[in-house]
């Protein structure tokens, strides 16, 4: 899906169907912030979408933080192309 894709006037989650709506909430703010703590409260931890700052420190900052909760599951990331390494 494009950018240009996105109806006119929706926001972030707009795609989540409303059959699953009660079982996603979003959250906006600095990953350092509340990564570490969300991933401590969830009661099952079976994917995590990497989809926020691309840069290499932000990105490796969140791809430790589910191993530092004993998450175990899928690990995805988005737009990886965009990063530079080290």
């Amino acid at each position: 899906m494009r950018l240009s894709d996105v109806p006119c006037g929706r926001t972030s989650g707009w795609i989540v169907p409303d059959s699953l709506r009660r079982r996603w909430k979003l959250y906006i703010g600095d990953t350092r912030e509340l990564l570490p703590n969300l991933l401590e409260t969830l009661v099952t931890k079976t994917s995590f979408l990497h989809d926020s700052d691309h840069s290499y420190e932000n990105m490796s900052f969140e791809f430790e933080q589910p191993s530092k909760a004993r998450a175990r599951g899928l690990l995805m990331s988005d737009d990886s192309h965009l990063t530079r390494l080290g």
